[in-house]
């Protein structure tokens, strides 16, 4: 059976993730300290970590904003962050025309880190969790604020083509 996209992007996410904590792992080892409690002994932290706040019907043809709490924080000068997580969305039983049906992440209003999920045209509704952890904020040379948002886009076209986000986590981890 070939893999399906969902498939794929979930193997890389893991894959880039793994990347980023064996990276900061190495700076550790070449000396460079490290803030707040560790990750598995490296250079790396959890910041700050976002939650939505309740599940979000995303109606057909629509954007629909997933509030989060905690998505708000500073990020230190010299700092390199990355966001990583997990959404479980219910997908529809059919999509009619949809093909970039898609939880978005914004940092400050720029579009950083996207999970894209995906209903197979007559398949049954299913509850999926999808990793992801592809937006990275690079080494400002201050301290900056900053806020994330999410946004969910459903291109389905049809009554009853809905998705439903259960759950967002977002958890951004530091490396210096």
């Amino acid at each position: 059976m070939r893999p399906t996209i969902a498939d794929r992007v979930r193997r890389h996410a893991v894959g880039y993730l793994a990347l980023f904590v064996a990276l900061g792992g190495t700076s550790y080892a070449a000396g460079a300290p490290a803030g707040g409690p560790t990750v598995g002994g490296g250079g790396a932290n959890v910041g700050a970590r976002a939650r939505n706040t309740g599940p979000v019907h995303a109606k057909h043809g629509t954007s629909t904003d997933v509030a989060l709490n905690g998505g708000s924080w500073t990020q230190n000068a010299g700092e390199l962050e990355l966001l990583a997580g997990t959404m479980v969305v219910t997908t529809p039983g059919n999509c009619t025309g949809g093909f970039g049906n898609a939880l978005a992440l914004s940092v400050d209003g720029q579009p950083t880190t996207f999970a894209p999920t995906l209903s197979a045209p007559g398949a049954a509704s299913a509850t999926v969790t999808i990793p992801f952890a592809i937006g990275t904020l690079a080494e400002p040379g201050r301290d900056t604020h900053h806020t994330l948002t999410a946004k969910f886009t459903n291109t389905c076209s049809r009554d009853g083509e809905d998705f439903t986000v259960r759950a967002v986590q977002v958890d951004i981890l530091k490396f210096r």
